[in-house]
């Protein structure tokens, strides 16, 4: 018995990831090429306006693969130099791989049909077109080829004794299949299914299947185009044991062996196709959009950092804010409710302010004196300082007076002192 002596890492789950993706990457297939049909009855010069809207076309299908996934319609110019594309990829399939395959198909779009009229691609699951002729919404089944693994071709012979049987049970399924996919309704209008016959040495064994429509044609002409491709798998086939029929508007592929996954999310289908202005302009509305969500967010962030901004600068300026029970106040000037000294002994707050509280205005009724001059002047005597001793009134008076000729108002009276600090008011109370 051996024994193996185990440490923990903390990369070694990045390790085992790593070698996960790697294994799956490889075990992937690569999209793989089928045919290229590009008719030579009418070609186009490649400095012609259709041959550059053919290029403006095909621009518009390499940069909304990954927006549509599985299916897009564009056109490109107007008139009679109009050119109309799409592109289609088999719904099982991820994002990742439809883009791939179709930038496989336009790349032999363009090395294989360039300065045509029009032409088509396809790959084992997608394919592209153009065509100066609208199809969109049209159900086309031709041209119609049937593509089969040649590498291990399998014949019906080799995998059952009784080949009648096994084309009862494959048109049954077939037939299954495109009733599902028909019926599915676009977007979708894609269906698998499975079905069981007897192979050699009487083990069952087990046909898949699947169908589709592209997704701009009607229920009743996908189910039209699915039968039709059904009727040919017999001549097309050539009695493989798989086979994929395709056309322009649908296809159809059965195997013994699994080769389809889980679909994809369903997506919405792009309206008609727009012209080369309207993609213009979509873009354009796009660009604006982004631009102005991005102004917006920015302004709210700017908004939310200066309030945070002003928050901790009100808490850092204000003295009685930080003060705590075991600190004392250095600065009283940072204080609400301060009071300069000059202010409070004369009562001077600038050059143009000439009261500051209700004592002071009673003082300049009560005396017909100002409490300073409106301009600021040397030697300026503030009314502040006109308070004397009086005697003390049955009824308070209010008198002012020089400091030397004291005025007195009823002789019997007791003295009282005027303090008029006492009733000045504060402009910022504590």
């Amino acid at each position: 018995m051996a024994y193996f002596a185990t440490s923990w890492s903390p990369s070694l789950p990045f390790l085992i990831s790593a070698l996960i993706c790697l294994a799956n990457h490889i075990a992937v297939a690569q999209p793989e090429h089928v045919r290229s049909l590009c008719p030579d009855t009418e070609t186009v010069a490649p400095t012609s306006q259709y041959q550059t809207n053919v290029d403006t076309l095909i621009f518009f299908l390499s940069s909304n693969t990954t927006r549509w996934k599985i299916a897009y319609n564009a056109t490109a110019g107007n008139g009679a130099n109009q050119v109309y594309g799409s592109y289609f990829c088999r719904y099982d399939q991820t994002s990742a791989f439809c883009e791939e395959c179709i930038s496989l198909a336009i790349d032999s779009l363009i090395a294989d049909c360039r300065g045509r009229k029009e032409s088509i691609v396809w790959y084992d699951q997608c394919f592209v077109r153009y065509s100066n002729e609208s199809f969109y919404g049209t159900m086309i089944d031709a041209p119609m080829i049937a593509y089969w693994n040649t590498q291990n071709p399998v014949g019906i012979q080799n995998i059952t004794s009784n080949q009648t049987a096994f084309m009862q049970v494959l048109l049954g399924v077939l037939g299954v299949v495109s009733s599902q996919a028909a019926n599915g309704g676009p977007p979708q209008m894609y269906a698998t299914e499975e079905d069981t016959f007897v192979g050699n040495l009487t083990s069952m064994s087990t046909i898949f299947s699947l169908a589709q429509c592209t997704p701009d044609i009607s229920m009743s002409d996908c189910s039209t185009c699915l039968q039709m491709t059904i009727g040919n798998v017999t001549e097309l086939c050539d009695m493989k044991g798989g086979c994929n029929v395709m056309c322009p508007n649908c296809n159809i592929r059965y195997d013994i062996n699994a080769f389809y996954g889980d679909a994809l999310t369903p997506l919405s289908v792009p309206s008609p196709p727009p012209s080369s202005g309207d993609a213009s302009r979509r873009n354009a509305l796009i660009v604006g959009i982004s631009i102005s969500a991005g102004v917006i967010l920015l302004g709210a962030c700017i908004f939310v950092w200066k309030m945070k901004s002003k928050k901790a600068l009100t808490v850092k300026y204000s003295g009685a804010a930080l003060v705590t029970e075991a600190e004392e106040i250095e600065s009283v000037e940072s204080l609400n409710g301060y009071m300069a000294p000059e202010y409070i002994a004369a009562g001077y707050f600038s050059v143009k302010s000439d009261v500051y509280s209700f004592g002071i205005i009673i003082l300049e009724l009560v005396s017909g004196l100002r409490k300073k001059y409106f301009r600021q002047q040397e030697n300026n005597e503030s009314l502040v300082y006109r308070s004397v001793p009086l005697p003390s009134p049955t009824v308070p008076l209010f008198v002012t007076g020089d400091t030397d000729n004291s005025i007195e108002r009823g002789t019997d009276q007791p003295a009282i002192v005027l303090e008029v600090m006492e009733n000045i008011t504060e402009l910022y109370p504590r």
